[in-house]
């Protein structure tokens, strides 16, 4: 009996063990891909990573061009690079402005998905651009396109009351209009 459970402790270290080296691996592979961001965007922080993609997104969003489908694009090509990092391998400026890149992405994903009428794509970047907003983040259109999206005209109604900012409030009452004018999906 005694060899058994000697037998099991052993076991238990080694897998014990196992996750650990697993765990210190993926930081490692984490950091080294945020490393190989900074140096393929020249930059050398976050903050300069947020700066080259929103040069980017903005050029798109004036000439009508962002597409969450384009996998050439600038913007996708972060983001998708930014997905592969772990987050917590970050000094917290740097998650900081992780998190506000793929927050404004999927931000702006949304309008994109609702250009293109899918309601389920709009609905699934929503999620995810909640996700994305860090303590108290200033912008309320996210949950209010989220409720849009959603299908909750009341509670989006709601919410609208409680928006401060006056570019904002205009682009909710905007965007409302919109909806009800069956200008966001195919019904």
């Amino acid at each position: 009996m005694d060899f058994v459970l000697l037998f099991v402790w052993v076991i238990m270290c080694f897998v014990l063990l196992v996750l650990f080296l697993l765990h210190k691996i993926e930081r490692i592979c984490s950091a080294d891909e945020a490393d190989s961001l900074l140096d393929w965007l020249q930059v050398d922080s976050f903050l300069g990573v947020h700066k080259k993609f929103m040069v980017e997104d903005q050029a798109l969003i004036k000439s009508g061009d962002w597409d969450y489908n384009n996998s050439q694009l600038l913007i996708n090509k972060i983001k998708s690079r930014l997905l592969i990092i772990n987050p917590q391998v970050l000094s917290e400026t740097d998650r900081e402005w992780y998190y506000e890149t793929l927050w404004i992405w999927y931000h702006h994903a949304i309008s994109c998905a609702i250009r293109k009428k899918d309601r389920s794509t709009a609905q699934t970047y929503a999620n995810r651009a909640l996700l994305m907003q860090q303590g108290n983040h200033p912008n309320q259109i996210t949950r209010f396109l989220w409720f849009l999206v959603h299908d909750r005209v009341k509670e989006a109604e709601s919410y609208l009351q409680s928006i401060q900012h006056p570019v904002e409030k205009q682009a909710g009452v905007e965007l409302l209009a919109d909806y009800k004018n069956g200008l966001f999906f195919n019904k």
